[in-house]
């Protein structure tokens, strides 16, 4: 029970992130550098996890332990959002080289 609400209230989270970030203009976790354009992402898939670990799964059925079957999916995780973020940053660095403002700034115009 208590994992469904905390899985909600990531949900909540990515949503109010996405909404701030791109409405609003404020970005709460720009201490994360270029990672803080992907957060709701990570909110999403963090909650994700803890609603499947909610519904209580049967694991036996998949013939393996919890480990051996959220690995794959934290390492492909990982694995998109290492790929997001070169070329998040590639992107950043170029259009600072052409003087272009990086971000969702242009959706208020």
């Amino acid at each position: 029970m208590y994992l469904k609400i905390i899985a909600y209230l990531f949900f909540l989270l990515a949503g109010l992130d996405f909404i701030s970030g791109t409405f609003l203009n404020t970005d709460f976790f720009a201490f994360l550098g270029v990672f803080s354009t992907y957060t709701p992402v990570l909110f999403v898939a963090i909650g994700g996890v803890l609603l499947k670990e909610a519904k209580s799964l049967q694991l036996t059925s998949y013939g393996g332990t919890k480990f051996q079957y959220y690995t794959p999916q934290f390492i492909s995780l990982l694995f998109l959002l290492l790929v997001f973020g070169f070329f998040t940053f590639n992107a950043q660095i170029n259009m600072d080289n052409r003087g272009i403002e990086f971000g969702f700034g242009f959706l208020s115009q």
